[in-house]
């Protein structure tokens, strides 16, 4: 692997790790990303939300009063934020 200096990059990119929240999207729209701490309230926003909006046009209150919804939500939310972050091998143009 070339060490910093070696090799003449155009421009280079420093990233501050920390800075990274992990986050969840779809493969058709990845633009939509979630945060994942974000994640329930943003699902219910758009649960309610017309379906010219982007939303499911449905009822919040008929999936918060189920609660095997909500629960399966939530479990999912704590297994996802549970995951241990571990960043890619960084690049040589990357300096963190």
């Amino acid at each position: 692997m070339p060490k910093v200096g070696d090799i003449d990059y155009s421009r280079v990119i420093d990233l501050d790790l920390s800075s990274v929240v992990p986050s969840v999207s779809g493969p058709r729209r990845p633009q939509d990303r979630v945060e994942l701490p974000r994640l329930k309230e943003r699902f219910t926003e758009l649960y309610s939300k017309p379906t010219a909006d982007g939303g499911f046009a449905k009822q919040v209150s008929k999936w918060e009063s189920d609660s095997k919804y909500a629960k399966a939500l939530t479990q999912a939310q704590e297994t996802l934020s549970s995951l241990p972050s571990r960043p890619a091998p960084t690049p040589p143009i990357l300096r963190c």
